[in-house]
């Protein structure tokens, strides 16, 4: 089929490999094991689709599962630039997503809402109307996934995906991201704390900026030679999204 890509998707990577263009794996959530990157390695496809579950949102909470996500990907190597899938099953939440969608991209990854349907698994390569990607079933073998070639997958022949285009998406979560100090609690506050985790800081995502979150922007703002005054603000924000 030309201009697409065929997928495997299997919750341990099989041996030996079966053939397609590409292989998912999975990166963490509601899924029975994540794949190492030794467990990467072991699979010959050319592209690759990290692939993150959550089939009963919210879970942990977005930015927990983007900071989850993230760690993975670093550990297997995952280039930025390159797609991520989230696998929401049959059990989409649009602010679960949307919070994944902009915690995701200040990490430079792009995001693939990825589902089953039960019109997905006919056992034949297609694709639903509106979608550049879909699950399907193959009887004789693993489940099998359909992609358009144009897709940004990591391809492990070439270097890393060309970044995503940076001004929109780095203007609007900077609106969305007020000055934060000390006394400040909700979803900024949690977006600033999974973005401190994912450097290696050790916090607690509670959404709330105490003495505690307060002493952590100020280590981290004395590491990345800024002001030491706990402010979260226009220097500290781009930082910690490493604009």
């Amino acid at each position: 089929m030309t201009g697409t890509l065929t997928f495997y998707d299997a919750a341990w990577p099989p041996a030996p490999p079966p053939k397609t263009d590409g292989v998912c794996g999975y990166i963490g959530g509601d899924t029975p094991h994540v794949w190492t990157a030794a467990d990467w390695r072991s699979q010959t496809a050319r592209y690759r689709l990290p692939i993150f579950v959550r089939s009963n949102p919210p879970g942990p909470g977005a930015s927990a599962d983007v900071v989850t996500a993230v760690r993975q990907l670093q550990a297997i190597g995952a280039p930025k630039g390159m797609l991520v899938a989230w696998d929401m099953e049959t059990a989409a939440d649009s602010a679960y997503i949307a919070s994944v969608f902009r915690d995701l991209s200040s990490f430079g990854y792009r995001l693939i809402v990825y589902g089953s349907e039960s019109t997905d698994w006919t056992g034949t390569a297609h694709f639903a109307r509106g979608d550049q990607m879909t699950q399907y079933v193959d009887f004789g073998g693993y489940d099998e996934d359909l992609a358009q070639s144009s897709l940004p997958f990591w391809d492990t022949r070439a270097g890393a995906p060309t970044p995503p285009v940076t001004t929109n998406w780095q203007e609007a979560i900077m609106q969305a991201l007020p000055e934060l100090k000390q006394g400040a609690t909700g979803a900024p506050v949690r977006t600033v704390q999974g973005l401190l985790m994912a450097r290696g800081y050790s916090i607690t995502l509670d959404g709330v900026f105490g003495p505690a979150t307060d002493a952590v922007v100020r280590r981290f703002q004395g590491n990345a030679h800024l002001a030491a005054d706990g402010v979260v603000g226009r220097a500290t924000g781009p930082a910690l999204m490493d604009i």
